[in-house]
């Protein structure tokens, strides 16, 4: 009981969650810019249709993520953040976890050269790999709150991937064959510099053990982690009904629109310790009211973005992509909703609703999914558009719901 008293009163000293959340929307939204701009450049210089493939075996390796992983990462977050893990334990189940990877990431390069091999669909394999390793080697810098030391994290990652999209372009390397490459190399370097950032004594003691089950209790986090994860395959879907231009029209600017919605990212990581420690909701939003201008400016920037659509697409990636001005326009006004419902759910996660949230993801990403395969073969690109905006304008309405029964069943008697 001492030792958790210790640790979260030096969870407590950390700064703020006004600091953490700026140092983390800084890095991340430099971040998304620099692989707003990798994207940018390698659509300019390659056709939709192969730019399509390209981003569909992207996107199923993002998405393969969120399955393997299974809300491990969110919950030993809150388990460490709060003192009920430690490093030992916290190593033997990251260890599984990433054996576990690396062997199906293996199969599935294997098999889809052998049985896909003119799709990048391996291409998932070492994106899918890598990027888990970058989150994973992140979870004890976000639950001891260093904010500040994970957005060194996320910066060198794209800053690698940058100077290696650079690198392999300038020596001939095709823009398709470059990005992947990029992009993983810089998750690589990210893992690296995750681990080195974290205080030794508080680094996961990586060791084997056939005993552990790295996705112990981790059921509900894990069923909203694959259900936002799965919203990545929106783009395969679309590649299979309408095509792989249509793709193409639709991931080269689906993009543009991350870095608001992970400024509402940073936000709640920045939060969520904080969230978890504290022993009242009234409590909890203490923690966090100072700190809503970060997404509220994410909101504004959104409407700026859809009002320009035409002359941005334009200037950036050119006449080719035109059909991309009116999904750029949608997906801006549905990062909206989006932007609120990331620290809603966040908050209600970390107020013990993991359940009841883990419900409704599911059920509305299912939805979404379901009419990306029915809008995208009638409306193209903009289908798709349409079916992920409304998804998060539905989610918007249940976590809406949600609160305020958590609200009033909070409420000190009159």
């Amino acid at each position: 009981m001492q030792q958790t008293r210790e640790r979260i009163g030096s969870v407590s000293r950390r700064k703020g969650v006004g600091f953490q959340a700026i140092a983390l929307a800084s890095s991340t939204g430099l971040s998304q810019l620099i692989v707003a701009l990798l994207y940018i450049w390698t659509a300019r210089s390659t056709a939709p249709a192969d730019f399509g493939l390209l981003i569909a075996g992207i996107a199923m390796g993002t998405a393969a993520v969120g399955f393997v992983d299974f809300g491990t990462n969110s919950m030993w977050t809150r388990e460490l953040a709060t003192g009920r893990m430690e490093p030992f334990e916290h190593g033997r189940r990251l260890s599984g976890k990433l054996i576990v990877t690396a062997a199906l990431a293996t199969i599935w390069v294997l098999s889809t050269l052998h049985f896909m091999p003119a799709t990048y669909a391996w291409v998932a394999g070492p994106v899918a790999m890598s990027t888990l390793l970058n989150q994973s080697f992140q979870v004890s810098l976000r639950g001891e709150a260093r904010g500040d030391l994970v957005s060194l994290s996320i910066l060198g990652d794209r800053l690698m991937a940058l100077a290696a999209f650079a690198a392999l372009t300038l020596t001939g390397s095709p823009a398709v064959q470059s990005l992947w490459i990029s992009l993983t190399a810089g998750s690589l370097v990210a893992t690296l510099s995750g681990w080195f950032l974290t205080p030794a004594e508080k680094r996961p003691i990586l060791r084997l053990s056939r005993n552990t089950n790295p996705w112990l209790a981790a059921g509900h986090y894990g069923l909203s982690n694959v259900a936002f994860s799965a919203q990545s395959l929106d783009t395969p879907i679309m590649t299979a009904v309408s095509g792989a231009s249509t793709a193409g029209v639709y991931g080269a600017v689906a993009r543009w629109t991350q870095p608001m919605g992970l400024l509402a990212n940073a936000f709640s990581s920045a939060a969520a310790p904080h969230m978890a420690r504290a022993e009242t909701t009234a409590a909890a939003w203490n923690h966090i009211k100072r700190s809503v201008w970060l997404p509220a400016t994410a909101v504004l920037t959104c409407i700026i973005i859809a009002a320009t659509a035409p002359f941005l697409v334009n200037v950036l990636i050119g006449n080719q992509y035109e059909e991309s001005v009116h999904v750029l326009q949608v997906l801006a006004l549905g990062t909206i909703p989006a932007i609120v419902n990331q620290p809603l759910f966040v908050f209600l996660q970390a107020r013990g609703l993991d359940k009841s949230v883990a419900f409704l993801a599911t059920s509305v990403v299912f939805v979404q999914l379901a009419l990306v395969a029915v809008l995208a073969s009638v409306l193209g690109a903009l289908g798709a558009a349409v079916a992920a905006a409304g998804s998060q304008l539905v989610l918007l309405l249940g976590l809406g719901i949600l609160t305020r029964k958590l609200a009033w069943s909070t409420r000190p008697p009159a």
